[in-house]
């Protein structure tokens, strides 16, 4: 046997002798043990099984190699990853299972000159981020957080999970909400009262049973009707529910007065369809997930992140087109138009559940509007505001959430 000149070693995955396991920030592993091998020519590898679980960003588990050898890198099924075939960047596609494998060949040519390491990469579940939403990543709240400006949802003793979301970066918008559902109320258009008209506007007039309507169609069209969040005696599909309006065009919304079965809707908040906010939900993505001490979602300065009395002319605006967006990139928290959350409104204390109160008159509204003239109510801890589930206003819309998995 030819005696090789020169030690070339590759090390893939969790390394025990030679190198290391790391990932990018945002994805999430299992590893398994690693056996280290060797080989006549020095050749010592690790192999591990990595199971991701969220999300569709591409990530590198690092390759380590000694000697002066090329690496190349191929996916046995492409249609679960993709691997860059130079840099070992891997892009999840769909769910399924895959090997990668590192090939290194040296520059020279001997008996052991071309060795391969490999990882078994099992995608268990693929999550799209549609255009328009971001991942936010949850979090367990203490009840111990100090938190500036102070929080009345996050009080003392309150200890609550906000679970990762994906989260719709703007409020949803006229052309958005007319998809699928109508306007109950008549929207203003004569000049005099012209309150924001055109499809990337948020929707308005619009009360808290349609937004809840909304959401369960989107679901449908989008994700199938298993993904419903809201039911009402079991039934996920709006179109069924007793009360709902609707006009030739199969376009739906919900009641114009009060309506105690739609009140006692009930939700799956394990369901990964769209849905309303909770009020915690709301208020940790308006603070950029408690990250930051900004008054406002996204900065101190009132002007740069909200349309309110003073520079909105009395109207909504276009969504996203403030300069700033918060530190998750979600714009319009602050100010536009006031925002649903899925809540009764009522008192926060430490055995409030998640979800709030469970049962009250009015529904949770946040953020402020066009027509706020006290700033204080386009704060992030602003929660003094509420709305009878079948009123609309010309100030008062909606964003959606997703949870992630």
């Amino acid at each position: 046997m030819k005696k090789l000149s020169k030690a070339l070693s590759v090390v893939l995955g969790m390394v025990l002798v030679l190198g290391f396991f790391s990932c990018q920030t945002g994805t999430s592993f299992k590893e398994t043990a690693a056996t280290p091998q060797k080989t006549a020519g020095s050749i010592s590898y690790a192999t591990t099984t990595v199971e991701k679980t969220t999300y569709d960003e591409a990530f590198t588990n690092e390759l380590t190699k000694t000697g002066d050898g090329t690496v190349t890198y191929a996916s046995s099924k492409t249609d679960v990853a993709t691997v860059n075939a130079s840099t070992g960047e891997v892009t999840i596609v769909g769910a399924g299972e895959t090997t990668i494998t590192a090939t290194v060949t040296d520059s020279d040519t001997y008996t052991y000159a071309t060795k391969t390491a490999s990882y078994t990469l099992t995608v268990t579940s693929v999550v799209t981020i549609l255009e328009g939403f971001v991942k936010v990543t949850g979090t367990t709240i203490t009840g111990n957080e100090t938190l500036s400006p102070v929080s009345n949802v996050f009080v003392s003793g309150r200890s609550l999970d906000i679970p990762d979301l994906i989260v719709c970066d703007h409020e949803v918008t006229q052309k958005e909400y007319t998809t699928y559902c109508k306007f109950g109320g008549t929207q203003p258009s004569s000049p005099g009262v012209d309150c924001g008209i055109g499809d990337n506007y948020p929707a308005f007039l619009v009360n808290w049973y349609d937004a809840v309507v909304y959401c369960n169609l989107r679901t449908i069209a989008e994700l199938g009707i298993e993904s419903c969040v809201y039911s009402i005696d079991g039934e996920k599909d709006p179109r069924k529910w007793s009360g709902i309006g609707g006009d030739a065009d199969s376009k739906y919304c919900g009641p114009d007065s009060e309506n105690t079965t739609w009140d006692s809707m009930a939700a799956d908040f394990k369901a990964t369809g769209y849905r309303l906010p909770t009020e915690a939900e709301w208020e940790y993505i308006a603070r950029g997930a408690n990250s930051s001490s900004y008054i406002y979602s996204g900065d101190s300065s009132i002007d740069w992140v909200a349309w309110y009395k003073d520079n909105s002319n009395n109207k909504s605006h276009k969504v996203k087109t403030k300069p700033k967006a918060n530190s998750l990139g979600i714009y319009d928290m602050s100010g536009n138009v006031f925002e649903f959350c899925w809540d009764w409104f009522g008192s926060i204390s430490p055995s409030t559940e998640a979800t709030g109160s469970a049962t009250g008159t009015n529904r949770v509204i946040r953020g402020g509007s066009f027509t706020s003239w006290n700033n204080e109510e386009c704060t992030v801890s602003y929660r003094e505001e509420s709305q009878t589930p079948y009123d609309r206003y010309v100030n008062c819309g909606f964003r959606v959430v997703r949870n992630a998995l």
